[in-house]
C-alpha cells in the first residue's frame, strides 16, 4: 500500500489528525464546497472554522468573520487538503 495522493480525499483517521490546523475542502451531500481550517476532529463530529460575511446590525456592509461550523461524517461526500495558490 502506497501513500495517498496531495488532493486525495481523506479515508482514514490519522489523516484527520494530522490535518488539524491546516486549511481542508469539504464537499457536503447536499452540493456545497467549503474551505476552512480544520480545528478539531472526532470520529462523530469535526469542527471547521469558515470566514464568512456576516451582516453586523451596527454597520452598513458585512463585516468578514470566522465562524466555527460542525459538521457530522453522514453530511460530508468527501474531504481533502485544500491547496491555496496564493
Amino acid at each position: 500500500m502506497g501513500s495517498s495522493s496531495l488532493t486525495a480525499p481523506f479515508k482514514v483517521a490519522g489523516q484527520w489528525e494530522k490535518n488539524i490546523g491546516n486549511q481542508i475542502e469539504v464537499f457536503t451531500k447536499d452540493g456545497k464546497k467549503i474551505v476552512g481550517t480544520l480545528s478539531s476532529w472526532t470520529p462523530e463530529k469535526f469542527v471547521l472554522t469558515v470566514t464568512r460575511k456576516v451582516k453586523d446590525p451596527e454597520k452598513k456592509r458585512p463585516v468578514m468573520t470566522e465562524v466555527a461550523e460542525e459538521f457530522t461524517p453522514d453530511q460530508v461526500r468527501e474531504a481533502c487538503y485544500h491547496i491555496d495558490f496564493k
